[in-house]
């Protein structure tokens, strides 16, 4: 077996170490790591050369008896520790296996805590009807529309942000080494430092920058780009990417017009229905559907504050010929019929 073979086999090992130390480790995960134990005899050996050295650089007594009951009791191994305590006692040996599993220790320890740290993304989610700000350890803060959501991961060597849908602005801190990334889909947007907005809606990702510049990536082609596959932004200008990952052309933008949340007013130009009912669920907690699917591309042009979003749908049915019906709970939005 090559080094490199032994290396994979280890990082295999050290990641299942850590899955398996981790308070949301259940039944599943233990099954998933008994089937990849088994799976081949250098997977076996690899993790229980890790786990040793982890017990010599300090895993928790908590951690060590809960993964000890899975191995003896998923793998029938109880005297595998006994074995090599036994061997590691023989006196021609016990000074060399020692000094060499410190050594090892040392250098393990140092590669484990980077993987270890970082590794659990905090969730952000505004559930309320008022925008929030969320001020990050690094420095930076993300703003969140109502009904938002995304996961953040701050580790040694990068700044992950998971974006699922809503509406975010992001002041980044700049950190040279640590590059700033955010997901969105099938589009990727990195900064070191820099002020930008993104909007995720059902079909479509919108980037807006406001300071300094902003990379946007096309992902499904990642491995193969060109000039043209990753978009540099400059401030006032956007971008819009498809649920593919396809990035439109660039192109200005007015503050006014895109980032107006920010500042409690919501404007629409030329945009679907579906993005304003969208908002006028997430800032009212409402839930507004189309009876006619139809509905939800049909362009409007409005503009309102947060404090008139309970008047708007009533202005919206006028103008565009709707009719609203209210059933419980639910508010439905239908054409209206000709007398």
């Amino acid at each position: 077996m090559s080094n490199q073979q032994e290396n994979t086999y280890k990082q295999s090992a050290r990641e299942w170490l850590i899955k398996l130390h981790a308070e949301d480790c259940d039944g599943q995960m233990q099954q998933e790591f008994v089937s990849w134990l088994r799976a081949k005899p250098q997977h076996s050996a690899a993790f229980y050369k890790v786990y040793n050295v982890w017990e010599l650089v300090g895993g928790s007594n908590v951690a060590h008896s809960k993964l000890r009951n899975i191995l003896d009791r998923e793998l029938h191994t109880p005297t595998f520790y006994e074995n090599l305590i036994a061997w590691t006692k023989q006196p021609r040996i016990a000074m060399a296996y020692s000094t060499a599993m410190l050594c090892i220790g040392a250098v393990l320890f140092s590669l484990l805590v980077p993987l270890w740290k970082g590794t659990s993304p905090v969730i952000y989610h505004n559930t309320s009807t008022l925008t929030q700000v969320f001020n990050l350890t690094d420095g930076s803060s993300i703003t969140l529309r109502p009904g938002s959501y995304l996961e953040v991961i701050l580790g040694e060597h990068r700044r992950t942000v998971n974006m699922r849908y809503g509406r975010a602005y992001f002041d980044v801190a700049k950190v040279a080494e640590k590059p700033f990334k955010v997901v969105v889909g099938n589009t990727e947007i990195r900064v070191t430092g820099t002020e930008f907005g993104v909007r995720k809606d059902n079909s479509e990702v919108t980037v807006v920058v406001t300071e300094g510049k902003v990379n946007v990536v096309d992902l499904p082609i990642q491995e193969k780009q060109t000039a043209d596959e990753i978009r540099a932004l400059i401030k006032g200008q956007k971008i819009i990417a498809g649920t593919d990952g396809a990035i439109s052309a660039t192109q200005t933008f007015n503050v006014a017009d895109e980032l107006t949340w920010l500042d409690g007013r919501l404007t629409y130009d030329n945009a679907p229905l579906a993005d304003v009912i969208t908002d006028l669920n997430a800032y009212q907690g409402s839930n507004i559907r189309f009876l006619e699917p139809s509905l939800s591309t049909r362009k409007v042009t409005t503009s309102f504050t947060i404090e008139q979003s309970t008047q708007i749908l009533d202005v919206l049915a006028e103008a565009y010929n709707l009719e609203v019906i209210t059933i419980g709970e639910r508010t439905l939005l239908k054409s209206k019929e000709e007398d």
